[in-house]
């Protein structure tokens, strides 16, 4: 089975492509900035066509991205990370892809994913949070090794959490409080300020879930954070002191590339129907 995996982020982008479940090649570089989402989606598909190493179609295209993901049009809905307000990704990829199964999941969803079955399930663990610390704040959720998704998709979005309903700081996605709105507005880089709101909003996604793990990923956690100062600031703010082990994500970077290779072998159900599949 050909597996083509691409992790659309705000910042970066990257592709991997798989034959079964071992990587083939992988690419990352800079996601062009526009306001027309047209205009993303095409150059993305032209990126996966021109670095493919299989002159036929593969199997199965896993596109794992920023979100909110609206799955009944296949497209990317007002994010509140990138400027333009509608991406097209599954009518530009169907076009051009026309014998392969595409999917599209939420990246820190194909994260999770990826740590519970490269990880988690060879140690018995069947509970997991992930959280992706990089342009904003992704989660992805296993529960008794169900990939957690909800009827829109989007039951993951605890960056979106309310961790202080006194500030004024307002979420990208209009919100306020929001744990991914006061990292990015308040947390200079290794600051006390950062590891406690970071800290603070893994204590509370700790008290919602009650994950056993929780694995930490994207590019800031991968240039350098701590981890086991958050994880004592984690025990803090935690209900009943419930600290989860806390470690770096098994595929580092790649997390979410991963996800979609896993994705592409053992596609949740839910997720299939989500896609219209």
């Amino acid at each position: 089975m050909k597996i083509t995996s691409i992790d659309l982020g705000a910042t970066n982008t990257r592709i991997g492509y798989f034959e079964y479940d071992k990587e083939k090649s992988f690419y990352k570089f800079a996601t062009i900035r526009t306001s027309e989402g047209a205009k993303l989606a095409d150059w993305l598909t032209r990126k996966v066509i021109g670095l493919s190493p299989w002159k036929s179609h593969p199997d199965i295209i896993v596109i794992s991205s920023f979100g909110p993901i609206d799955y009944r049009s296949g497209a990317i809905v007002e994010p509140p990370n990138y400027p333009a307000k509608y991406i097209p990704l599954r009518k530009g990829f169907e076009s051009t892809f026309k014998n392969s199964i595409i999917l599209l999941v939420n990246d820190a969803v194909a994260g999770a994913w990826s740590e519970y079955l490269g990880y988690a399930i060879n140690k018995n663990i069947r509970d997991l949070a992930y959280v992706a610390v990089g342009t904003g704040i992704g989660v992805g959720v296993v529960i008794g090794g169900a990939l957690l998704l909800g009827r829109r998709g989007d039951s993951h979005e605890a960056g979106h959490l309310v961790i202080d309903y006194r500030s004024s700081t307002k979420c990208g996605c209009g919100g306020i409080g929001h744990f991914e709105a006061l990292y990015r507005e308040r947390g200079a880089p290794g600051s006390s300020t950062l590891y406690n709101i970071l800290a603070a909003g893994i204590a509370s996604i700790v008290s919602c879930y009650d994950p056993e793990l929780v694995a930490l990923g994207g590019g800031a956690v991968i240039r350098g954070f701590d981890i086991r100062r958050l994880a004592s600031l984690i025990a803090d703010y935690s209900f009943n002191r419930r600290i989860p082990i806390v470690k770096l994500h098994t595929y580092g970077e790649k997390a979410s590339i991963y996800g979609g290779m896993y994705i592409g072998l053992r596609p949740p159900k839910q997720l299939l129907e989500l896609n219209g599949w």
